[in-house]
């Protein structure tokens, strides 16, 4: 649905039906967030502030083009936040003075990818908000996959030296507690790679 009224908001915009046009925008970008499409919502979003800024409202277009210049580098579009920022300085900050970074380690296919701003907010405000331990470990690890863009993802601790699986997610299913899982015995990882992490406490990066 998200796309179709994406469609329909740049027909509405080209037909010069600009209260359709302003209405199927905001369809659009609400559904693609709920249903966690960054890409299309960060491209609503971009093409929303483009509308706006033809139509001469220029604080409105601010405030898309602000969201597509966060909503982008969420899905590890960075092409494009660089490509936002040369085009509308006069309404975004480059990114690498706006963001402050810590990285992370994931299942991903990038070796570096990191943890912006925003998520560590997110993240800050789940543990804020959730006492029940089970909730939050779920919350943590569905962030972690939405911000590296993993398809899986695993928390290991480690209990006196033994590796246990405490959560475990992906991306098209909900996240798991699993309460302790002994890592190294389940069947759900590489025995060699988690050891071979685990003893020298560094990133590794395989095909």
């Amino acid at each position: 649905m998200h796309k179709f009224y994406l469609v329909e908001a740049e027909r509405a915009r080209a037909i010069s039906n600009y209260s359709e046009a302003r209405e199927h925008y905001d369809s659009a970008i609400a559904l693609a967030q709920e249903n966690e499409y960054l890409n299309e919502e960060a491209l609503a979003c971009e093409l929303a502030g483009r509308f706006y800024l033809a139509r001469g409202q220029n604080r409105i277009a601010r405030h898309y083009l602000q969201d597509a210049h966060y909503a982008y580098p969420q899905w590890g579009a960075v092409a494009k936040v660089k490509d936002l920022e040369e085009r509308y300085p006069q309404f975004l900050a480059p990114a690498s003075s706006a963001t402050k970074s810590a990285t992370i380690s994931t299942t991903g296919s990038g070796s570096g990818e990191t943890l912006d701003l925003a998520t560590v907010v997110k993240a800050s405000q789940a543990i804020a908000g959730e006492i029940v331990l089970d909730k939050l470990l779920a919350k943590l690890i569905n962030l972690v996959l939405e911000n590296a863009g993993a398809q899986k993802g695993f928390l290991i601790l480690s209990d006196s030296g033994n590796l246990t699986i405490e959560a475990a997610g992906s991306a098209d299913s909900p996240a798991q507690v699993l309460q302790s899982t002994p890592a190294l015995t389940a069947g759900l990882l590489p025995a060699a790679i988690i050891n071979y992490v685990a003893r020298t406490q560094e990133n590794i990066v395989l095909n």
